[in-house]
């Protein structure tokens, strides 16, 4: 089994077993049909894989990474690596705050947002049109990094494994969370950023590492996550999957 396929068997396995365990313990009881969400945001999913992965992340990956060079080539393989994950998890904070402060991405960021509640599924929820411009961004920072292909799956593991867990509805003890939060970011903080409310929605834009919101002044945690109304503005209401392509054309809401 080649390195591409053990990372999609792993992002798959992360999938099915946040998704099972957290069927059966849920962090609240979601306001909206589970099976219902799951249609869309796996419709969502197979229209970005069929489509924008096949068309526009495959050819351009490649060719980002036979450009990738610079001098941090020279370092060890481990500590280039290192900071090359650093450098892209860093990166996408910066186009993850882009999509919710510059209105043209925040019209096909909503998309994701407007998700009810928020599971493991959620994390599948994009838009396509946002996806093929965040891997024109990713395809930036693969050459400024100078990342390897096999770091590059290092980094696309981590970072979907991360995405994946903090977007679950997994119910962790109070303490794990709290801990994980000196270094990670755990479901607790990014359900904030899935708020309503939109000063707690600008906010909590990292995917690996919490040092990025703090760093910056965008960390926000709150003490009562199980209240939290998910969704967007005039958008709570279920959305069919077709409805949700588009989504983006229709008049801005907030």
């Amino acid at each position: 089994m080649d390195a591409v396929m053990v990372r999609s068997a792993l992002l798959v396995l992360g999938l099915v077993i946040l998704g099972a365990v957290e069927s059966f313990r849920p962090y609240r009881t979601p306001p909206q049909p589970r099976l219902s969400r799951w249609v869309e945001n796996l419709f969502l999913t197979s229209v970005n894989v069929t489509l924008v992965a096949t068309l526009v992340g495959n050819p351009l990956m490649r060719e980002s990474l036979s450009m990738a060079s610079g001098p941090m080539r020279s370092l060890p393989p481990f500590l280039h690596g290192l900071l090359a994950i650093l450098i892209l998890d860093l990166g996408h904070y910066f186009w993850h705050m882009a999509t919710h402060r510059v209105p043209v991405l925040w019209k096909l960021h909503r998309v994701h947002h407007c998700d009810l509640d928020m599971d493991v599924s959620t994390y599948l929820r994009f838009h396509p049109f946002e996806l093929a411009l965040g891997l024109l961004v990713k395809a930036g920072l693969v050459i400024i990094s100078g990342i390897t292909f096999m770091q590059l799956l290092v980094f696309e593991v981590i970072f979907n494994l991360s995405s994946q867990f903090h977007h679950s509805s997994l119910a962790l003890p109070e303490a794990v969370e709290k801990a994980l939060l000196t270094v990670i970011i755990p479901p607790c903080m990014h359900r904030v950023h899935h708020s309503v409310i939109i000063r707690e929605r600008n906010s909590n834009y990292g995917t690996i590492l919490s040092v990025w919101d703090r760093l910056f002044g965008t960390f926000r945690i709150r003490p009562d996550v199980p209240s939290i109304r998910m969704g967007v503005g005039a958008l709570m209401k279920v959305h069919g999957p077709l409805e949700l392509l588009k989504l983006p054309f229709r008049p801005p809401v907030l």
